[in-house]
């Protein structure tokens, strides 16, 4: 009886301290990834950027200024995910980045704008 009480903990050890991949578009789809923490240029502007993964392949931008209220992108933004590189839209204003556990480093089109969203 004590070795299964030992096995159970164990495995229940693992199951919590394993991470989610979320370079998966299945497991991407439904989560929500904040962004809080912007460079000081941008700092007196936002209070924060949510990213909200709608499907395996549109995502919906929420932004909340300092001073407005909450808003939503005009219509969903597509995207894609290869290995742990994400691309959201296309063409010459494409967000790239990476996804490493529960972080998500977005490169936006100017080159000088890193931002880290988290997991919620």
């Amino acid at each position: 009886m004590k070795k299964i009480i030992f096995y159970f903990l164990v495995i229940i050890s693992f199951t919590t301290i394993s991470c989610t991949d979320y370079t998966d578009p299945k497991v991407l789809s439904g989560t929500t990834w904040r962004c809080s923490s912007f460079p000081d240029y941008l700092s007196d502007s936002y209070e924060y950027i949510d990213l909200q993964f709608i499907s395996t392949s549109q995502v919906d931008a929420w932004q909340k200024p300092k001073d407005g209220a909450l808003h939503k992108s005009e219509t969903p933004e597509s995207y894609i995910v290869s290995g742990k590189n994400i691309t959201i839209g296309s063409g010459t204003e494409a967000i790239t980045g990476t996804i490493e556990n529960k972080k998500m480093s977005l490169l936006f089109p100017s080159g000088q704008v890193t931002l880290i969203f988290t997991k919620q």
